[in-house]
């Protein structure tokens, strides 16, 4: 049940709930993010840790001469786009599996596409990069480095989800 500035909640128990008062609800369930720098599982136990994650993609991209951003979001598009800029002789493509940069931006396709191009970034539509289809930037080579660019995958329930968005939908109007 949610009224005014008030939210009832399930206690860890499972059979109690509680009644909130808030000023502002934020949801926060929990978010990986899948990067080089980050841990497999998304964990880095040190900075020193950290670090050394980092420094090691740092070598590996150093040493490629080709690079490739895997999804073009916010995080594949400035992500090429860095490397580029740092790394003008390396060949750096961006994929994805559909047709459209910057999906979530409406009206940014086409600006995007116009600078990446400029940029002389290498843009593959439709392509599915995976470990047994590696995606080529000319007829027979392959990029050296791959960088998973797809950016933050939520880990919230579906359902919690939804039955929030429909609470703050029905607040909004």
């Amino acid at each position: 049940m949610h009224s005014e500035n008030k939210i009832n909640i399930c206690l860890p128990d499972g059979e109690k709930t509680e009644t909130l008062d808030y000023d502002v609800l934020c949801i926060c369930t929990g978010a990986n993010y899948c990067g080089p720098w980050r841990a497999a599982h998304d964990v880095c136990d040190t900075l020193a840790q950290r670090n050394a994650d980092f420094n090691e993609v740092k070598d590996k991209i150093a040493a490629s001469k080709s690079v490739l951003c895997i999804g073009a979001g916010d995080t594949g598009v400035e992500t090429a786009g860095w490397l580029k800029e740092n790394n003008p002789d390396k060949v750096i493509g961006i994929c994805m599996r559909g047709d459209t940069i910057l999906k979530a931006i409406k009206g940014a396709h086409k600006v995007a596409e116009k600078q990446l191009r400029e940029m002389d970034i290498q843009i593959h539509y439709n392509a599915k990069h995976s470990e047994d289809s590696k995606v080529k930037h000319n007829d027979t080579d392959e990029y050296e480095y791959y960088l998973d660019c797809s950016g933050l995958k939520y880990k919230g329930p579906t359902e919690f989800f939804k039955d929030s968005l429909d609470f703050l939908d029905k607040k909004s109007n």
